[in-house]
């Protein structure tokens, strides 16, 4: 199968924006023998925080910063291997001291190509993260995060809109998270136009619910991001974007930016 100029253009933003995300990628596979990695830096702030009934409620001022590299590598047209790593700090205003910092969760995974037509794809992923090791400056305490796995079903669609590319991603998830953390349901979804040849405007949506524990203290968050991807050449964009979590239960009100670098090799 041959896709369009557009087309490609459209399966590539997708795959920028949403391995930089809370996603860790986008429906379409790497083409076979390709290697894409995504290198993110994100930053957030949260002073107020939801409350059990959906309200919010101010809260003492919490920032974290946090660097992500996502690899997806394509062994053939109908599978890929994924891989990856993060570390982050978070800190406590208004002195900026470390509270804690953590680095080493690495993750690896798979995704494989269930069906696809010219301008659609269906293709199911899975991954699972080593635990991580948390330390605090004062060298007096430290825990390990336990491990967590994902099973991710994602579905895109490329088209044309008044003459301009289009293309959409929706993604529904599973995750299992180790220790006393409750699992995740996640339905992501992702919207994008390609105004000019080099220009992408983005729009995401990223939803989850906790499952309920035995307090019942039943976490839910709904984060939007909008976001803008420059190609500079078919091997290297970036994307430059904000986010915030505008609803939810349970959970701080985060806001933030972020900047991701693509490389497609």
């Amino acid at each position: 199968m041959r896709w369009s100029q557009d087309h490609r253009c459209c399966v590539f933003a997708g795959l920028l924006c949403l391995a930089g995300t809370d996603s860790k990628a986008g429906a379409w596979l790497t083409e076979a023998g390709r290697t894409e990695i995504i290198f993110t830096s994100t930053a957030l702030d949260v002073t107020r925080q939801f409350t059990r009934n959906g309200s919010t409620i101010r809260t003492g001022r919490f920032t974290k910063t946090e660097f992500k590299v996502d690899v997806e590598h394509g062994l053939n047209r109908d599978f890929s291997l994924l891989a990856g790593a993060r570390a982050e700090a978070a800190r406590l205003p208004p002195d900026a001291a470390t509270l804690y910092s953590g680095a080493g969760a690495l993750r690896a995974g798979a995704k494989v190509r269930l069906w696809n037509s010219s301008e659609a794809v269906v293709s199911l992923q899975g991954w699972f993260e080593a635990g991580r090791s948390i330390s605090y400056p004062d060298r007096t305490r430290s825990w390990s995060a336990p491990a967590e796995g994902e099973i991710r079903l994602n579905a895109g669609r490329s088209s044309s809109l008044a003459g301009l590319p289009i293309f959409a991603d929706a993604q529904f998830a599973y995750r299992w998270r180790g220790g006393n953390r409750p699992d995740e349901v996640h339905i992501d979804v992702t919207a994008g136009v390609r105004a000019t040849p080099q220009l992408m405007f983005l729009l995401q949506s990223f939803n989850a619910v906790a499952i309920a524990r035995e307090d019942g203290a039943r976490l839910r968050r709904h984060k939007l991001q909008p976001s803008l991807v420059y190609a500079f050449s078919d091997m290297l964009s970036l994307q430059v974007g904000v986010f915030s979590i505008v609803a939810g239960r349970n959970v701080g009100r985060e806001r933030g930016a972020l900047i991701s670098l693509w490389c497609k090799l």
